[in-house]
């Protein structure tokens, strides 16, 4: 452990199951890690089909849930905690959509150990349920979390400190505008310990824990066009739907069940802070998944009829753009294919609402009455 750093030794849940299996199996940590990653990918796809098959979501919306690049993005990195994490979180949706609500908050225990991130889960939890839910599941959900975060500092108690060498605090405080100006401004930022470039364009002396200078590096487009580009093309179309769905409805959330108001919040802050929070900006997108495969899929059974034609039309452009997070995951950026690939998202969007929009006013699209409340998991 006295060779892990944080904050990669925050996630224990992932390697002690991997242990445990390699033992239980009498197999390799090689073999166990794969053994892990197919049972959580199985454990994911199967609840969240259970969940929209449930909230009365057919085929014609099943089929681009299925189609798109992120299970493969998800089971591609296996030794990550994100796959173990679906797999979590997928049980947690269910258990919001059975208004399990103790449990699923005695779920954020494991979760906790899994992955340090399960804090945001908790406020998105909380906020979700204002008013909703009892106060002692408010607090069994804090004592979950904070029981999961003893246990990571026990076990990780030997484990190395941040990169560089800053408490905690600092570090998170740091990574955002590191991230921020990197993935989103073009200007990475330097310091003596991590150089995305040789010479920065400008630097200053500091010191800060390991940190002794730290610069601007010069602007590089093809970063923010990579994010950006990344940003649409996670989730296919299921942004845009989103988007159309609310103007067209206006729907509100106020009156909506916990696990939409909870799919919401959690994915609009996830996808938010995605580029401020590391350099992996296609995984960490991913971390909204519950709004665009399991929200947007029931909202868009419960309020739009398309017919065939626009359907088809709308599928193709929906798998050629989730599935360039595949096409585009190069470590070397290239200005040219960043440009190229931003100008196909670009494009794809804009032919989708344009088929949306052109349909809505011939009636080939139209807003439908919300299925039996009964069924869905959208009823409060």
């Amino acid at each position: 452990m006295h060779n892990v750093i944080q904050s990669f030794a925050s996630r224990q849940l992932g390697p002690l199951l991997v242990r445990g299996i390699a033992k239980g199996a009498n197999t390799s940590i090689e073999s166990a890690f794969v053994i892990e990653a197919a049972l959580s990918i199985l454990v994911a796809v199967a609840t969240v089909g259970y969940l929209l098959i449930r909230s009365g979501v057919g085929w014609v919306i099943l089929l681009p849930v299925s189609l798109i690049a992120f299970w493969a993005n998800l089971f591609n990195g296996l030794v990550l905690p994100d796959l173990l994490y679906a797999a979590l979180t997928a049980i947690f949706l269910v258990l919001l959509w059975k208004q399990q609500y103790a449990v699923a908050s005695l779920l954020l225990l494991p979760m906790q150990v899994c992955r340090e991130a399960t804090i945001l889960l908790l406020f998105c939890f909380l906020i979700a349920g204002c008013r909703r839910f009892r106060f002692v599941h408010a607090g069994v959900a804090f004592l979950a979390t904070y029981t999961g975060m003893r246990i990571v500092k026990v076990l990780a108690g030997s484990a190395g400190v941040n990169q560089e060498h800053l408490s905690p605090i600092l570090y998170m405080a740091g990574k955002i505008p590191w991230n921020f100006s990197k993935n989103l401004l073009g200007f990475p930022l330097w310091n003596n310990l991590n150089k995305p470039c040789e010479i920065p364009v400008w630097q200053t002396a500091i010191h800060i824990g390991g940190l002794r200078s730290v610069g601007v590096c010069s602007f590089s487009p093809a970063i923010p066009m990579w994010t950006l580009s990344m940003a649409l093309a996670t989730f296919g179309l299921f942004p845009l739907l989103l988007i159309y769905i609310w103007r067209q409805n206006r729907l509100r959330f106020q009156g909506q069940s916990i696990l939409a108001r909870f799919c919401l919040v959690y994915g609009v802050a996830s996808f938010l802070l995605a580029p401020m929070l590391g350099a992996s900006v296609p995984r960490l997108f991913s971390y909204s998944w519950p709004l665009f495969l399991v929200l947007v899929p029931i909202l868009a059974q419960q309020y739009l009829r398309m017919k065939a034609g626009i359907l088809f039309a709308l599928l193709a452009i929906h798998i050629v753009l989730g599935w360039l997070t595949i096409i585009n995951h190069s470590k070397r950026l290239d200005p040219a294919r960043e440009l190229a690939m931003f100008c196909v998202c670009v494009f794809g969007y804009a032919a989708a609402w344009l088929l949306l929009s052109r349909a809505s006013k011939s009636g080939a699209v139209e807003p439908c009455n919300p299925v039996d409340e009964r069924r869905t998991s959208l009823s409060s």
